[in-house]
């Protein structure tokens, strides 16, 4: 577990370049004992990112761990069985997945992604609550990113309707954003988990937001989009489902292929 995330962090390899040596060499510890010349030849790599890995320090790492089990935080690595099959398909799936509260088995569960805009109308509101609370009671996890509007009406009509939800952070995994968050966050922990590819004590910026955006659409048989201005987080995340080969569809048109995506589960 070390070497992959001294791959993720330290070298600070994108998450495309990590995938791609590990299949080159089958595991992170292989990674690290390579010689960079030999890794570049594998790899295109930059010069910044020649010189990340040659910092052959695991150190970071390690106190990553002892963070990790201080805060009860699970570090799940793309190797790792229970990893979420439809996110190690994409492109860029994360080498390392972060996890606070129970992450449901969604190798065997139908998971649904619903966002909309922070700034969402009441009706916007009513719809993402509404369709997280009838996909929850139909046993589909619902996924979305806690921000306020849409997302957390999302979590709140899925923790009503009893399947475990997961939120998807832009964040380290061991704060919350934002902040007026806290106590919808404590209820998805008991009820599911919070995730991220960020560990903790991971200063993020703005970007961080966008990138997370394809692990909530990774995450899902499909993205439904109940309200979203132009530009808006709520799109990027239905093109890259569309990347992804997933599903996009706008409310209240998805409510017409939730058939389609149960046989997917």
């Amino acid at each position: 577990m070390q070497y992959l995330i001294w791959l993720s962090t330290t070298a600070g390899l994108p998450p495309q370049k990590c995938w791609a040596l590990l299949a080159r060499f089958g595991s992170g510890k292989a990674v690290f004992e390579r010689k960079t010349d030999e890794l570049s030849h594998a790899v295109p790599l930059t010069y910044a990112e020649k010189l990340r890995l040659k910092k052959r320090d695991l150190a970071p790492a390690q106190r990553i761990l002892a963070e990790c089990e201080r805060f009860h935080i699970r570090a799940l690595p793309i190797t790792d069985p229970f990893y979420p099959q439809r996110l190690k398909a994409i492109y860029d799936p994360p080498v390392v997945l972060y996890i606070r509260g129970e992450l449901p088995d969604l190798n065997a569960l139908p998971a649904i992604a619903i966002v909309g805009t922070r700034r969402c109308t009441p009706y916007g509101a009513l719809a993402a609550e509404k369709l997280a609370f009838g996909l929850s009671q139909n046993g589909f996890v619902v996924v979305s990113g806690m921000a306020e509007g849409a997302d957390t009406a999302a979590h709140q009509g899925a923790l009503r309707g009893g399947t475990p939800t997961v939120a998807v952070f832009g964040t380290a995994i061991d704060g919350c954003y934002p902040a007026c968050n806290g106590g919808l966050l404590r209820d998805i922990l008991w009820h599911g988990a919070a995730v991220s590819e960020y560990p903790p004590g991971e200063k993020t910026g703005k970007g961080s937001f966008p990138h997370r955006n394809r692990i909530m659409s990774g995450l899902s048989l499909g993205v439904v989009v109940t309200e979203a201005p132009e530009k808006s987080g709520a799109l990027i995340t239905a093109g890259l489902a569309l990347d992804q080969g997933r599903d996009a569809l706008p409310f209240p048109a998805a409510l017409m292929h939730l058939e389609a995506w149960v046989p997917m589960s």
